[in-house]
């Protein structure tokens, strides 16, 4: 998806995507697995879409984004920050296109393989808050308050940091400055409890503030 903002100082591009994971199917009632019929995707069938999906990505972006609007790229890419080899797809797609990876900012001191997003769900032992990956009760509970800390284990095999902001670095063709805020995560609580669940997702939000200012020739 691209949104482009009129920001008053320039235009804004704002991509958006949310890249293939697959299954669960196959864990559902009265659904036949095995070789005869429905199984979860192996990782190399990931990689392989995943790789197809980046460039289609990639694709897109070449062909709506404008040299003179600054642009930024958002999503679940389903892809972990702490997977080397995961995060090497994505860096090496988003170098391409002159966008750096806003959480592994050297001047936010935070390294790429911490920052995780998202809590376990996909199997009968659920995260059914984000304690493990968030760090403060306050903010595993939902309250409303942000992440304390940046750098926090895993939980098990699987999670990750699978959410990411990537910003365009800055071009003599751009028409207004963009300035991002450092990334801070934080839940999304539901007003009322719906089948159990009380958050909105089983990934936490990522919040940044962003300064326009116009360009000055």
């Amino acid at each position: 998806m691209l949104n482009v903002v009129d920001t008053g100082a320039g235009e804004l591009e704002l991509f958006q995507t949310h890249l293939y994971y697959g299954g669960g199917f196959a864990d559902a009632p009265g659904v036949l697995a095995g070789p005869l019929g429905i199984r979860d995707p192996t990782d190399d069938e990931r990689e392989e879409i995943w790789r197809a999906q980046l460039g289609d990505l990639a694709r897109f972006y070449r062909a709506h984004h404008r040299p003179s609007n600054a642009a930024i790229v958002t999503g679940d890419f389903n892809l972990s920050g702490a997977d080397i080899r995961q995060y090497t797809f994505v860096r090496r797609a988003m170098d391409e296109l002159n966008l750096r990876d806003l959480w592994a900012w050297d001047v936010f001191r935070h390294a790429p393989a911490d920052g995780y997003t998202c809590r376990y769900t996909d199997s009968e032992e659920m995260e059914r808050d984000f304690a493990a990956v968030c760090g403060r009760p306050g903010a595993a509970d939902g309250a409303g308050t942000y992440c304390d800390r940046d750098r926090v284990r895993p939980p098990r095999k699987g999670v990750g940091r699978f959410d990411f902001i990537f910003v365009e670095n800055p071009t003599p063709a751009h028409r207004c400055h963009v300035e991002v805020a450092r990334p801070r995560r934080r839940p999304f609580r539901r007003i009322e409890p719906s089948d159990g669940e009380v958050f909105l997702s089983d990934h936490l939000g990522l919040d940044t503030t962003l300064y326009v200012s116009a360009r000055r020739s």
